[in-house]
């Protein structure tokens, strides 16, 4: 590391003395520099540098994206109702793309995503397909949908590669009052111990791998409840299925 006027790199053994000895970094006025305090600052033992640290503490800027399971986990809801309201308009489910010819147009980066083209990705009671093929896609700020001609049969998307841009995600959000939402049963105990349940299924995929169907795997997070509560009752399938989708979407297109 070098001073300014290009003197010669400290020594360890002089790192280590100013460590010891702040006064030695005095300036040509006699005073030492005010300490920033940040030792990964890279002017940390320069007398010269200032630290902007402190002055550039700034928040920073929303996210720009949200994945789809990211958006289900905050609003507590299904793929199929991402889907659904993307569809009818509320907002726009994204994609980057490296490239794709619609006519005589290029289109690249991140475009805007025909929901319709990959609904099977998103079943609402049967095992989504892990992938889709995109044939329309918008570019941004753009009203009309392109049909892409190459590649012939368009695209292919995984479910981890579809956002939602975040200022989308606010908006929808604010026009539906979804984070200030008081809770129903502030104080009471949950009626199911789901924390539980699902540490024992972490474990039992561990051991024995994936389930081969969703509906297996409700089957045995119901059967756990039967087994593990004083009442033995057990959730509903609806419920389960909408707290499992995200995890299980994941597995299966990852397996």
């Amino acid at each position: 590391m070098q001073n300014r006027d290009g003197g010669a790199e400290f020594q360890l053994s002089q790192i280590s003395n100013r460590l010891r000895n702040p006064a030695m970094d005095k300036d040509a006025s006699g005073l030492a520099p005010k300490q920033c305090g940040h030792r990964t600052c890279p002017g940390f033992f320069r007398a010269d540098y200032v630290c902007l640290t402190k002055e550039r503490s700034m928040a920073l800027p929303r996210r720009a994206f949200y994945s789809l399971n990211e958006v289900t986990a905050r609003w507590d809801c299904a793929l199929a109702d991402i889907a659904g309201w993307a569809s009818v308009g509320y907002f726009d489910v994204v994609t980057g793309i490296r490239w794709a010819l619609c006519e005589t147009r290029t289109l690249a980066g991140f475009v805007s995503v025909s929901v319709a083209d990959i609904l099977l990705m998103f079943r609402r009671y049967e095992t989504s397909l892990p992938s889709g093929r995109v044939k329309s896609v918008r570019a941004a700020g753009e009203a009309d949908w392109c049909l892409i001609t190459d590649p012939e049969d368009g695209i292919e998307v995984m479910l981890a590669d579809l956002m939602i841009r975040g200022e989308d995600v606010q908006r929808f959000e604010d026009q539906h009052d979804l984070l200030r939402r008081p809770a129903a049963n502030i104080g009471a105990s949950p009626r199911y111990n789901w924390d539980d349940a699902f540490l024992a299924e972490i474990l039992t995929v561990h051991e024995q791998g994936v389930p081969a169907t969703q509906a297996e795997w409700i089957g045995r997070i119901q059967e756990w409840f039967a087994m593990n509560t004083e009442s033995g009752d057990v959730s509903d399938e609806r419920t389960i299925r909408r707290r499992l989708s995200p995890a299980w979407k994941m597995l299966r297109t990852s397996a």
